[in-house]
């Protein structure tokens, strides 16, 4: 897939059959049995312009923020190799987007750390651990911004950086994470890495006007590290004192913002080519228990 930045060539015009000129042929056919005919065209618009391509980033759509831990290097470093690759990535009308295509492979090779994974419901280490995360803050970005989710899985364990089924496991060889651009304009992925936070945004052309569906945010920082440090053995004996949950956070803000001012539906020519349905998982990797991130 082409990325913001990459050459823009002019759209061109096309071609295709006049359906109405073969329907009418078909209704009647024998005038040309035996007959030489042309076979009649129509001009046809292109689907995307280069005006589209120049101003897909100038609209956010949606965004979604999840939090971890800044002493984790090597799952840290995964992370970041993950969310460079996803970066700046255009995905056009009817286009699906997979995960495991875009950004990987996941192996040492390409710098990837050994890390926690979930294999068979257990934690264990693995090359790549941490790419889940991205997958699955990408997974309810794009659920927020209303795109159609085309495959999706869950670990077989728990994790805490998304609300419960909230996640997107993926695994070179396995599981993945699809979507597909169901609008009549194309988007753009944008990622955002910070110190303790990831960040993708959802981006398309002024004019679009988004189906949006409210999706439940992820664990603020404070919480994840309350998970962190809490010893089961001492229910509030090391919990920090004063870690109290951050509401001011910009990047929790603004995702708020995405949540609590859903879109109406309506009949713009700019909404999605095909209905919106209720998210669940579909496509499942029948070898779903292996996974690359806790």
């Amino acid at each position: 897939m082409d990325k913001i930045g990459s050459p823009i060539a002019p759209e061109q015009r096309g071609r295709v059959m006049d359906p109405k000129k073969i329907d009418e042929w078909l209704s009647d056919l024998k005038p040309l049995i035996n007959k030489t005919t042309e076979i009649p065209l129509v001009d046809k618009d292109p689907l995307v312009t280069a005006e589209d391509l120049k101003n897909v980033d100038k609209k956010k759509i949606a965004s979604y923020v999840t939090y971890f831990d800044s002493q984790n290097t090597n799952r840290n470093t995964n992370i970041r190799l993950a969310a460079e690759a996803m970066d700046k990535i255009v995905v056009n009308p009817g286009e699906k987007f997979s995960f495991n295509k875009e950004t990987g492979p996941h192996d040492a090779a390409h710098g990837y750390k050994p890390a926690t994974v979930i294999v068979k419901g257990e934690f264990t280490q693995g090359i790549g651990g941490g790419i889940c995360q991205v997958s699955s803050t990408l997974y309810n970005s794009a659920d927020r911004a209303g795109l159609r989710i085309t495959r999706l899985q869950h670990h077989s364990k728990g994790v805490t950086y998304v609300p419960p089924n909230r996640d997107a496991t993926v695994s070179d060889g396995g599981p993945d994470f699809e979507f597909k651009n169901n609008y009549k304009k194309p988007i753009a992925i944008r990622v955002v890495m910070k110190e303790t936070s990831i960040t993708v945004h959802i981006y398309s052309v002024p004019e679009l006007e988004p189906n949006k569906r409210i999706v439940p945010d992820a664990p603020n920082k404070a919480q994840i590290k309350q998970e962190k440090v809490k010893d089961p053995t001492k229910p509030n004996a090391n919990l920090p004192k004063d870690d109290k949950i951050n509401n001011n956070d910009p990047d929790k803000k603004d995702q708020n913002q995405d949540a609590q001012n859903p879109s109406q539906p309506n009949q713009d020519p700019q909404k999605p080519t095909e209905p919106n349905q209720d998210i669940k998982p579909v496509d499942q990797d029948p070898n779903g228990q292996k996974s690359t991130n806790p």
